[in-house]
Formats: C-alpha cells, structure tokens, sequence
C-alpha cells in the first residue's frame, strides 16, 4: 500500500513573466498615486538622492521585466537590433516625466527623467551582457 500524501500548496510555483510584470506594475501605479496624490513619505528625505536612485531602479527593474515579457527587438540595420521593452519603458517614462507638470503635487524634472532614461539602459545593458555570457558558457560545456 502506498501511503502519498499530497501537498497542495500555492507557493510551489514559480511565478511566470506576466505575473512579475502585472506585480511591478501594481506596485508601480500605487507609487504613482501615491506620489500624485498626496506625495512620498517624508521619511525619504533623509537619503540622499532618494528620488533620483527611485527613479534609476524602479524604471530599470521595469524596462528588464517588460522586456522579459515581450521578448521582441526591432532591426535598425541589418546586423543591428535593440529590444523594443527599453524603447517603450524609455517612451513611456519621457511622458510620464512631461505629464508631471500638470500635476500641483509633482515636478517635471531633467534630472529624474535622465534617471528614468540611465537606469532602463543601464539594466538593459546589464541584462544582455549576462545573457551573452551565460550563453557562451552554457555552449562551452
């Protein structure tokens, strides 16, 4: 007699791609409201640069999970081709940054949206260079 007993559980699985995203952006949009409605804690004013750092990684975490989830590039040339995630977070982020001033609770700013602009870059940049070079080690085995 075989005695299994099964585990029923919801933390077995891995969450997929679109289900990150569809977090992220969650979190995004309450960071958002929260920002245009009634600002950040004041508590965030004793680190330095906190609004710019928020900017660099909040948009760089989103640009890599977009991109995770499209999986799609656009060909500039013919041995030339980018993602279209960093293309649309970077679109996407300009317009958030211009819509900013019409908000009397926010500030369009230079200086956040090259933090927007760096930071989905950067985290592309990261992204594609670990990805290169664990390919070239998993075809080395």
């Amino acid at each position: 007699m075989n005695h299994r007993i099964s585990r029923i559980s919801i933390f077995h699985k891995v969450p997929s791609r679109l289900q990150w995203l569809i977090a992220y952006v969650g979190f995004l949009a309450l960071v958002s409201v929260s920002a245009y409605s009634y600002g950040l804690p004041r508590w965030l004013d004793i680190i330095p640069f906190y609004d710019t750092i928020g900017h660099f990684v909040l948009m760089g975490i989103l640009g890599i999970l977009t991109l995770l989830v499209l999986r799609r590039t656009i060909r500039i040339k013919l041995d030339i081709s980018v993602a279209l995630a960093p293309i649309v977070i970077s679109l996407i982020s300009i317009a958030d940054e211009y819509l900013q001033k019409l908000s009397p609770h926010r500030t369009f700013s230079y200086l956040d949206m090259a933090a927007n602009l760096i930071g989905i870059w950067t985290f592309y940049f990261i992204y594609r260079f670990y990805a290169k070079s664990k390919r070239v080690k998993e075809e080395s085995l």
